[in-house]
């Protein structure tokens, strides 16, 4: 498909470029400046890069399950067994859209 790019498609600086340039400025400040207020914190550049993907896209409730503290650690990325156990117990309150 050619032609105009559906403003999904477009980046930020083409269509917000103020926007964009309160970003970098924001980003040059936290990394020429020590911040020393408790309820700001920083986060690693991995964390920033999950959460610009289609995942912010979904809206969820509740904290992971109590059993998960307790797993082995190799169990914890068997995402196949979380699914079914999620689909089977989770209350009916939580959207079951982000399986």
């Amino acid at each position: 498909m050619t032609g105009k790019p559906s403003f999904m498609d477009v980046e930020l600086k083409d269509q917000d470029p103020e926007l964009a340039k309160l970003i970098e400025v924001e980003d040059m400040r936290q990394d020429n400046k020590i911040i020393l207020i408790a309820s700001e914190s920083l986060t690693s550049r991995p964390v920033r890069e999950a959460l610009s993907t289609s995942f912010t896209n979904m809206y969820a409730e509740g904290y992971p399950s109590t059993r998960m503290s307790v797993w082995e650690k190799e169990n914890l990325s068997d995402h196949a067994r979380h699914l079914s156990f999620y689909r089977r117990y989770a209350d009916n309150r939580y959207y079951k859209g982000v399986d």
